[in-house]
């Protein structure tokens, strides 16, 4: 008998433990639930918080799982469960996922918004952050130092991951070290805009410190994406040894990838765009043994500390936290297109940083550059060897040495964006040495024995590496941050738009479908999220939203905590002669330094203020936007200055917005100034607003005796390719006050004079030139064919709103980059399997065909026949019923013709 009872529990116990071994999946709700999950969690077990908001939450995810068998912490749907207030997360354990949290508008109470561990002695190992976002979760001081991500332990990951809007003290991401190598990975990962701090400490990712610089780390950061990170000049700041960096792509991030400190990093296979904006740069180079190649570097205007390619001068006896000498630092294979400052040697130089580079290597470099020098010696290196670097368009800036060969290298601006060369190049299997770490270009095809200059090989292989863009980094629920939530569809009619948004959710898209409907809300909309408005395609008119209240101090968009506004095709109206004033949109004073955004396009903006008072945006004091923009907008018709952006005392230090532009816009008949800017103080060192006006009509503003622009203490401000045309005549009227700050190619006709102070300037402007508007109805200025304002531009376009150009057509005026001329560009990819990308543009209306022929000149397939309108277009060609081999396409509109030749690859 016993030993059956022995045998029936032995089976119980099996039964039992083969039902513990399926997974186990805890929906939790709360806190008190959530902490309970963590408790009974076992390898193989989930964690799913419940959707909507966590608010306050501290959590604790800490366990115990397997290789095969991780504990995860994840969400019941991504993008729409919310950790945001006094909320952080510390994970520590082994083997742990943490996937699709979002943490948004909140701050960390104590320490970093998430960590790698529970205290000092409780870290991570092989555990991973993956599909998540952290969005604005900021203190109320922007001088409050927290990090948003802190690694600590060892072999753990960060990855496709999304970061925004970091705007206080402190690094956005910090692997800590101890006397053991760290071997984390940080890759696919989207590290979005973050605005300038003012101050050190401001990096996007920092691996090491100073203390602990001599060290190895071995980390790995790789197919990266960072956007417009420009907290500070580095962007990523390494500080330990043996770290690789590659893969990545920087675009408009006014920084560098910086080797601050510690020896024998690797940084290959980069792309750094700079997008013509100031202080982009490359990567600087500090400390012993560094490699640098296959990078791509282009249209970066930075210079000095910020140039494309620096080594910086060492201080003798240097202690961890200032520089030591660049010794042995190898930089090959890696091309620099259009850019501000290509090398600068010796960066730096001073009595302290008395030491310059040594034994360094500069090899089979390709530079194409406008700007002289394209190498500068701020201080004379030692033993510096050239070898196999084709240099040209520009001064070489030292005395040529037998390691380089100014001759042009005819590149190809390819579809890709980039430039490539082509067959004809004198960089095709010209490199010099013998460098074996080089055996991929930066598309991954394999370097063949004569390697050809620069980043790029020819090659019939494959492309196998693409870049890292927005598409191929951040979360699974990334579309649903940048592009928006659920639409949402409105008529026309009382309180119809008012009541929809009472119910929005974050990023939902509210779309207007009546054309010219009357939008009329009894009361001012609060925004309380990210929202967009928008007009549905094809309406005939502009959807006119307006406030029809009676009460005088209300306004059409009031942004609220949290809140944010895009709109587009819209027409808002304030109701002026209805009552008495109203703001068309305000930022409310509901709380302390909050970060937000107001974008608009193709918007009406009208009829504001009655008694001097009223504005079509006006930011309360204690507020700051991190971005306002206003594009293709027209602005007429407001009592009170048209864009107040001026609310805070004299010599605070605040100011209202830290980014302002204002494109393509009309702006006439306003009774005070069209925008005015305060800068914060006097202080250079305040970081102010960054304000950029271009191509902009002002006509008939400040017609009470005040000025047309107003930009006090503000040291970044650039206004140019504007007219600005019948104001008062008696009085000033732009005020531009502040270092670094210009007008430019600007047209002013019949208006009072400008001031301009603190070393602003002005360059290339026209004064008194008629600009010829042609007869129309009020706030129509088209230009005539004969205006002396055609081509006056900075891009050779008029001056003024692209709108009223009359030698544009809708393609262009839609795309003032788009290129005026005749051409095709190589496809891409190429060698290609068996999809291709052709891109080409014209600059007529007209039928273009695009055909392809093989080696024998047969038509092999007609790709196109049709009529086009001017601009750029890009087709796709399908090869897939073709053999593999050599093929020419061309391009033909009229007689103009343009053939280019193109590998498929079975």
């Amino acid at each position: 008998m016993k030993s059956t009872f022995k045998f029936l529990a032995f089976i119980v116990l099996m039964i039992l433990a083969n039902i513990r071994l399926e997974a186990t999946t805890y929906l939790v709700s709360t806190i008190q639930e959530f902490n309970t999950a963590v408790l009974a969690a076992v390898p193989g077990d989930s964690i799913v918080l419940k959707k909507g908001n966590w608010v306050d939450v501290r959590l604790i995810f800490r366990g115990n799982g397997t290789v095969d068998n991780p504990i995860t912490l994840t969400v019941e749907q991504p993008g729409r469960t919310f950790i945001t207030g006094n909320s952080n997360l510390r994970i520590y354990g082994n083997y742990l996922i943490v996937d699709g949290l979002y943490f948004k508008d909140g701050k960390s109470p104590t320490g970093s918004i998430i960590e790698f561990r529970n205290g000092s002695a409780e870290t991570s190992n092989y555990s991973r952050l993956t599909n998540s976002a952290i969005v604005n979760f900021n203190p109320p001081s922007t001088t409050t130092d927290y990090k948003w991500v802190s690694l600590y332990g060892s072999n753990n990951r960060v990855d496709h991951c999304y970061f925004a809007g970091k705007n206080h003290s402190g690094t956005l991401l910090v692997v800590w070290m101890d006397s053991s190598p760290d071997f984390h990975t940080i890759d696919h990962n989207y590290f979005g805009y973050r605005p300038v701090y003012g101050a050190n400490g401001a990096e996007t990712i920092r691996i090491g410190t100073s203390d602990w610089s001599m060290y190895n780390s071995n980390c790995v950061v790789e197919y990266n994406y960072f956007e417009e990170c420009d907290g500070e000049i580095e962007a990523i700041s390494n500080k330990s040894c043996e770290n690789i960096y590659r893969y990545n792509t920087f675009y408009r991030t006014a920084g560098t990838l910086t080797l601050r400190h510690g020896n024998r990093c690797e940084v290959y296979e980069n792309f750094f765009f700079g997008d013509n904006k100031a202080s982009t740069g490359g990567v600087r180079i500090i400390g012993e043994d560094h490699k640098v190649f296959n990078n791509y570097f282009a249209d970066l205007k930075g210079a000095g500390y910020w140039s494309a390619l620096s080594m910086v001068n060492g201080v003798p006896n240097s202690p961890l936290n200032r520089y030591f000498q660049v010794k042995n630092a190898l930089v090959a294979f890696n091309t620099f297109v259009n850019n501000t400052s290509n090398f600068d040697i010796g960066t730096g130089k001073s009595d302290e940083q008395s030491l310059p580079p040594v034994d360094c290597i500069i090899a089979n470099n390709l530079v194409q550059s406008q700007s002289a020098p394209i190498i500068n010696y701020t201080d004379q290196p030692v033993n510096l060897f050239y070898e196999g670097n084709i240099m040209f368009g520009a001064d070489l800036g030292i005395p040529q040495p037998s390691g380089i060969t100014m001759v042009d290298p005819e590149l190809e601006f390819a579809a890709d964006t980039v430039w490539r060369i082509t067959q004809n190049s004198p960089a095709k299997d010209s490199s010099v040495g013998v460098y074996d770490l080089v055996t991929n270009d930066f598309d991954g095809q394999l370097r063949d024995t004569l390697k050809d200059i620069g980043v790029d090989e020819l090659s019939t292989d494959p492309i196998t590496r693409i870049r890292a863009s927005r598409l191929t980094t951040g979360p699974t629920f990334l579309n649903f941050i940048l592009n928006g939530g659920k639409i949402i569809k409105v008529g026309a009619g009382l309180d119809s738009l008012f009541n929809a948004i009472q119910n929005a959710e974050q990023y939902d898209i509210f779309e207007l479908i009546t054309s010219g409907g009357q939008y009329e809300n009894s009361s001012t909309i609060i925004i309380n999220e990210e929202i967009e408005i928008r007009a549905a395609e094809g309406l005939q008119s502009l959807p006119i939203i307006s406030n029809i209240s009676l009460n005088n101090d209300e306004s059409v968009f009031a942004i609220n905590v949290n809140g944010s506004l895009k709109i587009s095709k819209v027409e808002l109206n304030g109701g002026r002669g209805t009552s008495a004033y109203k703001n068309a949109i305000i930022k409310t004073q509901s709380s302390p330094i909050t970060n937000y955004y107001v974008s608009a396009d193709r918007c009406y903006f009208n009829s504001v203020g009655d008694n001097g008072i009223g504005s079509f945006f006006t930011a309360s004091p204690y507020t700051v936007a991190d971005s306002l923009a206003f594009r293709k907008c027209t602005f007429t018709g407001s009592e009170g200055i048209g864009i107040k952006l001026d609310n805070e005392d004299l010599n605070s230090g605040r100011y209202n917005v830290k980014n302002f532009t204002l494109e393509n816009s009309t702006l006439w008949n306003l009774k005070k100034e069209a925008v005015s800017i305060y800068g914060g103080d006097t202080l250079e060192t305040t970081p102010g607003p960054t304000i950029n006006i271009n191509h902009c009509t002002f006509d008939s503003i400040g017609l009470s005796g005040t000025r047309m622009l107003s930009f006090s203490e503000a040291h970044n401000t650039e206004v140019k390719n504007s007219i600005f045309s019948n104001s008062n005549f008696n009085s000033e009227s732009i005020l531009i006050s502040g270092s670094m700050s210009q007008i430019l190619f600007s047209d002013t006709f019949q208006v009072g004079s400008f001031v301009l102070e603190r070393n602003s300037s002005a360059v290339f402007v026209i004064l008194g030139f008629d600009p010829l508007y042609q007869p129309g109805p009020s706030g129509y200025y088209m230009l005539a064919n004969n205006s002396p304002l055609l081509g006056k531009a900075s891009d050779w376009r008029a001056m003024g709103d692209l709108r009223w150009d009359p030698t544009l057509t809708a393609v262009e005026e839609d795309n003032p980059l788009s290129v005026k001329s005749f051409n095709v560009m190589q496809n891409y990819p190429n060698p290609f399997n068996p999809f291709t990308n052709i891109t080409f543009n014209i600059v007529i209306d007209g039928n273009v065909s695009l055909r392809v022929y093989d080696l024998t000149g047969s038509l092999v397939k007609t790709i196109t026949d049709g009529y086009f309108k001017s601009g750029t277009h890009t087709v796709v060609f399908n090869a897939e019923t073709l053999p593999s081999g050599i093929y020419f396409y061309r391009l033909q509109q009229g007689n103009n013709s343009e053939t280019k030749k193109m590998i498929f690859l079975k």
